[in-house]
């Protein structure tokens, strides 16, 4: 194959590189529609790990496909006995991936799509032998965030699985995360042979062709 995918030539595509790909970046939002669009795009090849998560939101619904909600102390043991690959706290909750969803959705020969912050990124590469491809998404401006943040869309359809953590964002009174959280994830970015890719998010369309292109390795 040559040149750049569309959504019709990725109709029956299937990329020859398995690896997790693994998406880190303080853009919630941008991270949350890039990825339901490769979903919707390449549902077959691609899958999205659920997350357990110790926050039930106020009206107490969890998406089953993309969240599972476990106990504080429930969490405690995964992370003791090491079931978690990736875990993070936001507030008083927390958040992981285990390395059995990883597994299993490997063992589909599907892709599968994990989004993690910078400390996830050290996590996953303490690994041993945890082999992946690594994105990092730049923020947009705050007036492009702003105004995504206002409208209460991207203008594509998102994953559901940011909504837990945009409500406690919202409880805790924050539409972004942290300032000095943001300059450590950029600063980290910038560290050679962290990152296989960085992508720009202020036009959406455009990221998304770059992300299709890097998967299937197209001008990489």
């Amino acid at each position: 194959m040559e040149g750049s995918l569309n959504a019709a030539s990725t109709a029956t595509a299937s990329p020859r590189d398995l690896r997790p790909l693994i998406l880190c970046g303080p853009s919630v939002l941008e991270k949350d529609a890039l990825m339901r669009k490769l979903w919707d795009f390449l549902p077959d090849s691609f899958t999205i790990a659920t997350h357990h998560t110790t926050y039930r939101p106020p009206d107490g619904q969890l998406s089953s496909n993309s969240h599972r909600y476990i106990s504080s102390d429930e969490f405690l043991n995964m992370t003791s006995s090491g079931e978690f690959a990736t875990y993070t706290t936001y507030g008083d909750h927390s958040w992981g991936v285990s390395r059995q969803t990883i597994a299993a959705g490997s063992a589909t020969r599907r892709i599968v799509v994990m989004d993690v912050d910078m400390r996830g990124v050290e996590q996953l590469k303490s690994i041993p032998g945890f082999d992946a491809r690594y994105v990092f998404i730049t923020p947009p401006s705050l007036d492009v965030s702003e105004a995504r943040l206002s409208a209460g869309h991207l203008g594509m359809e998102t994953t559901g699985i940011y909504e837990p953590l945009r409500q406690l964002m919202a409880e805790l009174g924050n539409a972004r995360v942290p300032e000095e959280v943001e300059e450590a994830e950029l600063g980290y970015a910038r560290v050679p042979g962290i990152y296989d890719l960085i992508l720009l998010s202020e036009n959406l369309d455009r990221a998304f062709q770059t992300l299709i292109n890097y998967i299937y390795s197209f001008n990489y």
